[in-house]
This record gives structure tokens, C-alpha cells and sequence, in this order.
């Protein structure tokens, strides 16, 4: 075991199994790591688990009711025909962006609050970005599932093949969030003052993500900037495959597993790289 904890060769690095690798080998350190990070979000509360589901059904339930009852909201996309479908397409690209930025957020403490553990106790530091992440993933992941049902409930026109393409369209979610967790991490100790930075970036991105709007009302001479943003191909499958009657884009898909699996091993090796100068920052 102690194996596990010793400083990886920089080129071990680049091998892409080597983050799964370690993963397995302390597979059970791993999830309770994950389901601490899931159990925090509610600990001492008296509802308990049912806080994973409380918060997302009421902010969706205002959304629907605001967008489509009040406001009578209808989605530019002639295929999403269902009454409340311009509060649950809003919602869809909210959880999933929230997600992302959550994650990010959190990840600038989590070495800032462990100082003890970098310079005294030998633990794979490079968990922490991963299990939180992966906490984050499945509760939205879980909205997500609950956001596809409420649409086939209310007539929406997504297939029942959705619960198959699912992973398909937000798994490259988790692989980008958990790089860039890695990364903001480990430059967390040594640019303290990136928290501001990183404000303004979550706040540009959420404006350069399509959330509030439909890809198609992009001018289309600008369209290209916009789907340079990781966080487009995600969100716009996703939308596609709960809301309308057909696959996602496979060409989409591509790109946005390519991205992810880029941003994930370059994520790690630069928190791997880092990591021998931890104790010396701290």
C-alpha cells in the first residue's frame, strides 16, 4: 500500500489508465471519500437523504411555474412542444452547469484546508479532486434522470432511449470537471489570490454556455465561439436526447469525449507534477 502514496515518475503520468489504476487499487478509500463529500451536503440535518431531492424539485418546480405557467415560455426548438418545456430545458442546462462550477468553486480548498495531511501524513492527495467530482456528478446526474421523467410525464418529446444515451452525453462532464479540479487545486497553493480569478471565469463561462438560450439563436458567423465552450456539447446533447424524439449528435459526442479525456490527463499530470512542491508552499 504504501506504494500508493510515493511520488509517481512524471511519464508515468501520461499513461491514461494510471488515475483509474489507483483508484481500483484503493477502491474502498476512494467511494468513502466520495460518499463523505454526498453525506456533508446533509449531515445533521433531520431530513437527511431526502436533501438530495428537496432542493432540485422545489428550484424546479419555480422554474417550470415562472417560465411556462407565468410567462408562458416557449423553447425556440419546434420539437420541444411540451408545456413546461421551456422551465425543465432552463433547468437542464442550469443543474449541469452548476455542477461544473461547484465543483471548480470547492476546489480551492480542498489542499488550502488539509495543510496537515500534505506535510505530515501520507495519503494520495490526488483523490480528493476525483471524489469530489464524482459526489457532485452523481447527484446531478440523479436531477438529470428526474428532469427526463417529469418530461415524459408531462408529454414531453424525448424517447425512452434517453435513460441509454444519458451517460453517453454527461459522462465527458465529469472527465473535463475532474481535470479542471486537479489543476485549480494545486494552483490553489501557490496563487492564493485565484478564488477572484477564477469568480470571473465561472461567471464568463456561464454566459458563453448555452443555458438561457438555444444554440440555433446564435448568430450563426459567431456560433463557432460558442462551441468551443466543453460545456456546449454537454449540455445541448443532453437537452436533446431527454426533449426530442432523437439521438444526440455523434459528431458533438466525439468532440466533447475527446475534450474531456484531454483535460483529465493533462489535469492530472500537472496536479502530479505540482505535488512534489506542496510541502514547500504550505
Amino acid at each position: 500500500m504504501e506504494e500508493i502514496f510515493r511520488d509517481i515518475p512524471v511519464w508515468k503520468t501520461l499513461n491514461p489508465w494510471m488515475p483509474v489504476n489507483l483508484a481500483i487499487r484503493q477502491y474502498s478509500l476512494f467511494f468513502m471519500m466520495v460518499r463523505n463529500n454526498i453525506l456533508a451536503k446533509f449531515r445533521h440535518s433531520i431530513l437527511g437523504f431526502f436533501w438530495l431531492f428537496i432542493p432540485p424539485m422545489c428550484v424546479l418546480l419555480i422554474y417550470v411555474y415562472m417560465f411556462s405557467v407565468i410567462f408562458k415560455l416557449k423553447w425556440p426548438d419546434a420539437d420541444i412542444t411540451s408545456r413546461w418545456s421551456f422551465g425543465l430545458v432552463i433547468y437542464t442546462g442550469i443543474i449541469l452547469y452548476s455542477g461544473f462550477s461547484e465543483t471548480l468553486m470547492g476546489s480551492l480548498s480542498l489542499l488550502l484546508s488539509r495543510t496537515g495531511i500534505i506535510k505530515r501524513v501520507p495519503f494520495p492527495l490526488d483523490f480528493l479532486s476525483p471524489s469530489l467530482a464524482l459526489a457532485n456528478f452523481l447527484i446531478i446526474y440523479v436531477v438529470v434522470l428526474l428532469i427526463f421523467l417529469i418530461s415524459q410525464f408531462t408529454h414531453g418529446g424525448g424517447s425512452w432511449m434517453a435513460p441509454l444515451y444519458l451517460p453517453l452525453t454527461t459522462l465527458p462532464l465529469l472527465l473535463l470537471t475532474t481535470g479542471c479540479s486537479w489543476i485549480i487545486s494545486a494552483a490553489g497553493l501557490f496563487f492564493r489570490d485565484l478564488g477572484n480569478l477564477l469568480g470571473i471565469i465561472i461567471l464568463f463561462l456561464f454566459f458563453s454556455t448555452p443555458v438561457f438560450y438555444d444554440i440555433t439563436q446564435i448568430p450563426e458567423q459567431y456560433r463557432w465561439a460558442i462551441y468551443l465552450n466543453p460545456l456546449t456539447p454537454v449540455i445541448v446533447n443532453t437537452r436533446t436526447v431527454i426533449f426530442k424524439p432523437s439521438a444526440p449528435d455523434w459528431g458533438m459526442i466525439s468532440a466533447s469525449w475527446l475534450t474531456g479525456l484531454v483535460v483529465f490527463q493533462f489535469g492530472f499530470c500537472t496536479f502530479m507534477r505540482l505535488r512534489r512542491r506542496f510541502a514547500d508552499v504550505v
